[in-house]
């Protein structure tokens, strides 16, 4: 064995591990995290690497051109890549879209295919080359594969620090193709001395392109859902990318596919805080909750009653990172917003201050890192962190008119989960329905009363006009909705809707 042969197959290894890394959270993002995805890709991902196998097995006499062939791994994944970026236009499904199951596989067969079936191929071609050339020496496959391995450790680790610093994916790639490419030509030449000056040309040129190629992918992207006029640049944490740029007067952050912020907030923050504050027109420290969530926490900061206002994003990173791009303006508005960089769970699981208002403005629990916030042990730390008159309000999808099967067991089971935390449930009906929860507060679903209590806020009127929650709460539609959610909750039985 010698070491110039060994490098190649640890180079194998090391770029398969961050490919395969990189295009999985490609493909994640393409369908905005859904679980179902992780069986579609490793399926599809696995059942590729066998067919490559069988091509390797087939095509048994290209073993002397192993080392070059060897190379193939970055052209698959630049095709791989980019048919990634357009999972969604070569599917066929709209970016607001949820991503049918069957779509689902069949992108998962198209899009997996070339960087998998290469692994197949380049493993199997391997341990002939391999064989070849050290043919006195123990199991070749056994050799090759504990290498791979080996390499494949070290890619994992390697990727996982860069992405854990927000590094770019693009800046990842680069550094797993180097090693290969260097040991392409170690094999190729015999002599490594005259690789060096070769590898310094490549860092330097992989330096430049990892920028130029993720401004070029995070241009693409923005123009699939906004004028690419509008864009203009991206920042990214270790959970996401974001893309920032400006659209009807309006700060605009995209990432996964959708809009995660939009600033200056328009009359949509400033309804969710009426809803929350008539609901406790009392309180004086908030705590919000949720992606596009600053807005809302703008516009309660604004409030002379209000004295602190602290937001949690999922990601938190995100909310230093969205400051570095902000306007002068909107960046010292949000230096009055305290924003820990911390999971909402170990904020709420810390001792610290108790807060009044609890809003938790989230997505769906159509995910399962989603989800965390939608337990009832999610529901006990936030109580923790309430005062004993606090109260929490909880976002979840309603309807206008009518409420079908999923949307009522989504509303069901929010309402079993949080009636096991709190004595008090009422609820604001429509499209964007609201449960809100405590235990001492003076809870009410009246119209004219929420209107008063809003409207005796100071400054209330420049959020959102009192007399507009006179058409949020019609009291027909609080009963039809909370009948629907009840009848679920028989049909079913509580217990098994209540979410753990």
């Amino acid at each position: 064995m010698t070491s110039a042969r060994a490098l190649l197959v640890l180079a194998l290894g090391f770029f398969g591990l961050v490919s395969q890394t990189l295009l999985f959270r490609e493909f994640l993002t393409a369908l905005e995290g859904n679980e179902l995805a992780v069986a579609a890709f490793f399926g599809s991902w696995l059942l590729w690497v066998a067919a490559g196998a069988l091509v390797g097995r087939a095509a048994a006499r290209l073993e002397p051109w192993f080392v070059p062939l060897a190379l193939l791994y970055l052209p698959a994944f630049v095709l791989q890549h980019n048919l990634l970026a357009g999972a969604r236009a070569l599917a066929g499904v709209a970016a607001y879209d949820l991503f049918p199951f069957g779509r689902m596989i069949a992108l998962a067969l198209v899009t997996n295919a070339p960087v998998s079936l290469v692994t197949g191929f380049l493993f199997t071609l391997a341990c002939r080359w391999w064989a070849a050339g050290d043919r006195a020496r123990g199991l070749p496959v056994a050799q090759v594969y504990v290498l791979e391995t080996l390499g494949a450790t070290a890619g994992g680790l390697v990727v996982t620090a860069v992405l854990a610093r927000g590094g770019l994916g693009t800046t990842a790639a680069l550094i797993g193709a180097l090693p290969l490419v260097v040991a392409v030509g170690l094999n190729a030449s015999g002599r490594a001395l005259r690789w060096l000056p070769a590898l310094a040309i490549l860092a330097a040129l992989a330096a430049g392109l990892a920028g130029s190629w993720a401004a070029r992918d995070a241009r693409r992207a923005w123009s699939r859902l906004l004028p690419a006029a509008g864009y203009r640049g991206h920042f990214a944490t270790a959970q996401a990318r974001y893309l920032h740029g400006e659209h009807d007067g309006q700060l605009v952050v995209l990432s996964a596919g959708g809009t995660v912020e939009a600033l200056p907030a328009d009359e949509h923050a400033g309804e969710i805080a009426a809803v929350t504050l008539a609901q406790h027109p009392g309180a004086r420290r908030v705590l919000v909750i949720g992606p596009g969530s600053l807005g809302v926490a703008l516009a309660l900061r604004s409030l002379p009653s209000i004295r602190e206002v602290t937001w949690l994003h999922p990601d938190p990173d995100y909310p230093a990172a969205l400051a570095g791009v902000l306007p002068p303006e909107q960046r010292a508005a949000l230096a009055g917003v305290a924003a820990p960089r911390c999971d909402a769970r170990a904020y709420l699981e810390r001792p610290g201050e108790p807060h009044d208002l609890v809003i938790l403005n989230l997505p769906d629990a159509t995910t399962l890192v989603l989800n965390r916030y939608f337990t009832r042990e999610f529901y006990a730390l936030v109580k923790r962190r309430l005062a004993p008159d606090g109260v929490v309000a909880l976002r979840l999808t309603g309807a206008a008119n009518y409420l079908g099967g999923e949307l009522a067991c989504l509303g069901a089971s929010a309402l079993a989960t949080l009636r096991a935390q709190f004595e008090r449930i009422v609820l604001k009906p429509g499209e964007e329905s609201w449960l809100i929860g405590a235990d001492a507060a003076d809870l009410s679903e009246s119209p004219a009363r929420l209107r008063d209590r809003f409207a005796a806020l100071e400054g209330a009127a420049r959020l959102y006009p009192p007399e507009g929650l006179l058409s949020l709460y019609p009291p027909e539609r609080i009963a039809f909705q909370r009948a629907r959610y009840e009848e679920v909750l028989a049909d079913t039985g509580a217990e098994l809707l209540e979410n753990t």
